[in-house]
């Protein structure tokens, strides 16, 4: 009855999609996480294949979504010490500048926005695009501008909404409240440097552009 959280590290075999390692200086095992179906007996293999809820080739998910020059990834805060965070103000929260955009880990077809402060609660939000058109792999700095709306969803699997507990397989999200919860603003100035900003409440089409309060 009780949960467990477990991870595979590979020393000799680091992700290829963290553009700045550098910035995981905290936790620098994250650059060896590694899929654990690699390294299970067979036998275990079928055993925890049976409990999978995705049963593509992507099935373990990944974590390094980076690709240079492009909006997909992960990202944090000048000034924020990389993951590790400003942990100065004492409150433990030290995702509070990080940023990440990639596929939902159950259904890529969708991608998530994961702000590690959005203005309303202070506090890590976590959103659904609407539509990531243009798509965030493609999002250079040629695309200049770029505005996303933000809503929450759910999962069906087999047509009926899943209750996050029972074994499915291949659950696809649902957006189940189509009210717009924000508007994020993107913009790439160089290859590694993203201006970003939230505003919450708001559809994009209430939003000119950046303000005073856009992070770098």
């Amino acid at each position: 009855g009780q949960t467990l959280d477990f991870a595979v590290w590979d020393t000799e075999k680091p992700l290829s999609g963290f553009m700045t390692p550098s910035l995981y200086s905290g936790e620098r095992w994250k650059l060896y996480t590694a899929d654990p179906l690699d390294y299970y007996t067979d036998e275990v293999k079928q055993l925890v294949l049976a409990k999978y809820l995705r049963t593509d080739a992507g099935k373990s998910g990944r974590i390094d979504w980076d690709i240079d020059g492009k909006l997909i990834g992960n990202w944090f805060a000048e000034g924020t010490n990389g993951y590790e965070g400003d942990r100065g103000q004492g409150d433990g929260r030290y995702w509070r500048g990080h940023l990440s955009v990639a596929p939902d880990h159950l259904d890529p077809a969708f991608y998530v926005a994961s702000f590690g402060t959005f203005a309303v609660s202070g506090d890590g939000e976590q959103f659904f695009i609407k539509s990531a058109q243009p798509d965030p792999k493609e999002v250079d700095m040629a695309a200049g501008l770029v505005k996303y709306e933000l809503v929450q969803g759910s999962y069906k699997a087999g047509g009926e909404f899943w209750d996050r507990k029972s074994a499915v397989k291949d659950p696809k999200v649902f957006i189940t409240n189509a009210a717009v919860k924000g508007c994020t603003l993107f913009q790439l100035l160089e290859n590694r440097k993203l201006r970003a900003e939230t505003f919450p409440g708001k559809s994009c089409a209430s939003v000119a552009g950046f303000t005073s309060s856009a992070k770098l």
